[in-house]
Formats: C-alpha cells, structure tokens, sequence
C-alpha cells in the first residue's frame, strides 16, 4: 500500500517535473500559457519557485505530501500563511503576457477568498500514467486530517471543472463560480473540519 510522505529540497526538481506534466493541459495552464511548447518549459520553472517557497516554509505552516513514488502530490497551506512571490518573480518566470494572465486568476479567486480562518488545499497533482489508481486520496488524506486536528475548514479553487466532482468526494462544496478576464471558468470550494 502506498502511504503519503512530507518533502523536502531534495524533492523539489522532480516533483516540479511532476507537477509540469500532469498539469501541462489544466485549464489554467493553458489559460495564462496557451501555447503548449513554451507551457512544457514554463510550468517545470513555475512549479520549482513554488515548491522551493512552499518547501523551504515553517513546516507548521505549509505541508507538502508525497508518495514514496513521487507520483503524487498536494500542498495545504495553514490559515497563518502568506505567500511571498512578487508579480516581477511571476513575470521573470512566465514572461510578461503570462503572468499577467495567471495574476487576473488569482485576484478573481482572492476576491471570493472566505474571511473566516481556514487551512488552504493549494494544490494537487498525479503522474498522469498513474492517475484512477488511488494515489490522489493517498496523498490529499493527510491534509484533509490536518484540517480536521486543527478544527479548520479548508478552502480551494480550481480552473478545472472535472476536479469539482473529485473535491466532492472529500467533503468540498462549491460555494463561489466565476470568470477570469479571457474566460477561463474557475470554482472555489470549502470543506468543514469533521
């Protein structure tokens, strides 16, 4: 049986790497970065400014699970958390046009962003030659209990609207749908401590 691990540096090119391929065709990907080469390239480099952040964070306040494998991942972040990248880190990464894109995203989210405490599910990914075979639910277990020790809800969004169903299955609800400038649909979901 496979069981969830935390990570660390060490871990961070590859499971950039990871993060790059199952995501290279998520809605939002291709929305800030719809050409699919430059995506293959971007995402990776995305990804390891994220992880390194996220990774090199208070173990208290951001946790980071993997498989044994690492073929799976999600990232939790707690309510005390607050993130450090700036919009010139994104536009370095992404380029001008990308970043803009990615950041119009994010302010729609952060606009629907609840004011109560709670832990945030950032995200969540699996090696897609191994997707339907349990390793999300392996790795998203530990956050969900995080939550639920802490007495915390836990918030997320998406871009991705075949995620909605897979959220539900964990205790999440819809609770805000909206458009980013350019389209792109996106859904925020909340999930009570149990």
């Amino acid at each position: 049986m496979t069981t969830a691990i935390r990570t660390g540096p060490a871990d961070i090119p590859g499971l950039s790497a990871l993060l790059g391929a199952a995501l290279h065709d998520n809605p939002l990907s291709a929305h800030y970065q719809p050409d699919p080469e430059r995506r293959r390239t971007a995402l990776p480099a995305h990804f390891t400014a994220l992880l390194t952040g996220w990774v090199r964070a208070d173990p208290e306040l951001v946790r980071v699970w993997t498989t044994a494998e690492r073929d799976a991942i999600t990232v939790w972040t707690h309510a005390d958390h607050t993130e450090g990248s700036s919009d010139d880190d994104l536009a370095d990464l992404l380029g001008t046009h990308s970043a803009r894109r990615f950041a119009e995203a994010v302010a729609v989210a952060d606009a629907h962003e609840p004011p109560e405490p709670h832990h945030t599910f950032q995200l969540a990914a699996t090696d897609p030659s191994r997707r339907k075979q349990g390793l999300g639910t392996t790795v998203v277990a530990p956050g969900l209990a995080w939550c639920d020790t802490d007495h915390m809800p836990a918030y997320c969004w998406t871009a991705h609207d075949i995620v909605v169903p897979w959220l539900k299955t964990y205790g999440f609800r819809v609770i805000w749908t909206d458009r980013a400038p350019g389209g792109l649909t996106m859904y925020g979901a909340w999930r009570d401590p149990r």
